[in-house]
């Protein structure tokens, strides 16, 4: 069926096959499910150099020549239904399960020689409602942009399910479900599940096991008929844990009726007695979405009966790194934790784990926040403030503000400035990306210059920017002399011409009456 399966590796854009890079350890393993139903297939790659690389890592299946051309079906956002000689049938699952590492690309292709690291947006489906499917030669799929540092490893993972295999997608806040609890919390499983083929029924639900899979508790999460209106539903139910301490296991489900696929999750989880160790609670920050260098802010609180007025040591840790510690009342009383995000972090998923202890037993929560690069917000004025305006104007106009970072920064601070002076400041929400703000400013009847520098400063939670623009103002000649005193010197000025010019024509006029007399004379 397959006649070989080919990985390469990119690193600074260099590609290479897996086994010929010699800074990276790869090592792969293959899990087989007891009835052969599926094998998961995972492939872990570990940085053995000194310094951060930037990794991109594909892997590629060839089929056999003999069996000519693979019948194929893209599964939207899950992966691809493969069949050979209509008698072997196998879904190469990529994407949106719990077992897989969600690929960044894939491909496929009927040529002989596979493509890596490319991506297409090409669907293999039937052709004018007829019973064809197309057929390929080969497919690839890619992780990409994948930051390793020295020491670290991660690991790619895809899966191989026997016959069509099309389960509701199932998505979970992980970070609620603990990994140790007692009788007196909750175990809260929030999320939704989704599935888009017409017609069919889709379900959710959970189960709670012992150490020997005898199932003490279950329940469903919902259920409903895919149609044009209903494609999704989301669940939030909290389970109390059971009384008995020990160790059990939550799995949490989909299932369609109509295709006979069942997806599922599972969790271990530890039961312990009460005062067992300090009780910690979390409330996750408002914020999903931070940037580099910006501030996570959350409340908690750390309650432990059995240690009375002594202090107890909270930590946060960021990406498996201690970030934050502090200690804190023994209080049931919420209080503020903080931490910076470092500012050279990459964009991604990031687990954020709490801890609280007494000094022997060690509470820990957990929950996620999303890194996002930072893309600097623009300013712009509307319409542009080129004409020339009076004293006593009123200005109106619409400073158009774009900041896609709608996620982290959303609010934001106008502040209008008329010179050096705030005239106006205005907060607004930013729930548009593009969002346009009304403004004025009246210019003033006393302004003596011809321009003024308008400026307009827009303040996120995360940044600040701002925009300047001059505006020209009309000053009448006569009205602006007379306010610095110059029309009593213009006057002078003029009397003092005025008596000159009579002079000389006085002048000329007794020069003209003499050579008129000596002309007379001489007759």
């Amino acid at each position: 069926m397959v006649e070989n399966v080919t990985t390469k590796v990119r690193i600074d854009g260099v590609e290479s096959n897996i086994e010929k890079v010699t800074d990276l350890d790869y090592s792969l393993q293959i899990e087989n499910h007891k009835n052969l139903l599926y094998t998961v297939v995972k492939q872990t790659i570990t940085n053995k150099g000194s310094n951060e690389k930037k990794v991109d890592f594909c892997t590629a299946m060839l089929f056999k020549a003999e069996d000519k051309e693979v019948i194929a079906q893209t599964l939207a956002n899950f992966g691809y239904s493969l069949w050979w000689k209509e008698i072997t049938d196998l879904t190469l699952v990529l994407q949106n399960h719990p077992w897989v590492t969600d690929v960044n690309a894939h491909d496929f292709g009927s040529d002989d020689v596979p493509k890596f690291f490319t991506n297409t947006d090409k669907i293999l489906e039937n052709v004018d409602d007829n019973d064809d499917l197309p057929s390929i030669l080969w497919v690839s799929f890619s992780w990409l942009n994948k930051y390793i540092q020295p020491g670290q490893s991660i690991t790619f993972s895809y899966l191989l399910h026997k016959g069509k295999y099309e389960p509701p997608f199932l998505f979970l806040e992980k970070s609620l479900i603990p990994e140790e609890t007692d009788a007196t919390e909750v175990i809260q499983i929030k999320g939704k599940f989704s599935f888009l083929v017409d017609g069919c029924d889709a379900e959710a639900g959970w189960k709670l096991r012992t150490s020997n899979d005898k199932i003490i508790r279950n329940d469903t999460l919902g259920n409903f008929t895919v149609s044009e209106k209903q494609t999704s539903m989301d669940f939030n139910v909290s389970i109390t844990p059971p009384t008995k301490p020990g160790k059990y296991t939550l799995y949490v489900y989909t299932y369609t009726n109509g295709l006979g696929s069942l997806l599922y999750e599972e969790f271990p989880i530890t039961v312990v007695a009460p005062n067992y160790r300090p009780k910690l609670y979390v409330l996750p920050p408002d914020y999903t979405y931070y940037i580099p260098d910006s501030e996570v802010s959350f409340l908690a609180s750390v309650y432990d009966q059995d240690s009375g007025d002594k202090p107890l040591t909270a930590k946060v840790f960021f990406n498996n790194a201690e970030v934050a510690t502090q200690e804190v009342a023994n209080s049931t009383d919420l209080k503020t934790f903080k931490f910076k995000v470092p500012k050279d972090t990459a964009a991604g998923e990031y687990e954020v784990k709490v801890t609280a202890t007494d000094g022997k037993k060690i509470a820990t929560k957990r929950f996620i926040i999303q890194i996002q690069n930072n893309t600097v917000l623009t300013i712009n004025f509307e319409p542009k403030l080129n004409a020339t305006y009076n004293k006593g104007d009123k200005v109106n106009f619409t400073a158009v503000i774009n900041d896609p970072d709608t996620n982290f920064d959303n609010k934001f601070t106008v502040s209008l400035f008329y010179n050096d002076k705030v005239k106006k400041t205005i907060t607004s929400p930013n729930d548009a990306r593009l969002v346009r703000v009304p403004l004025d400013f009246t210019i003033p009847t006393t302004e003596t210059n011809t321009t003024a520098e308008i400026k307009i400063k827009v303040t996120t939670p995360t940044e600040s920017s701002e925009k300047l623009t001059n505006i020209n103002i009309y000053q009448d000649v006569i009205a602006s002399d007379s306010a610095t005193g110059k029309i009593a010197t213009k006057k002078a000025k003029k009397k003092t011409a005025l008596v000159a010019v009579l002079c000389v024509l006085a002048v000329i006029a007794v020069v003209v009456a003499v050579v008129v007399i000596i002309l007379w004379l001489r007759k």
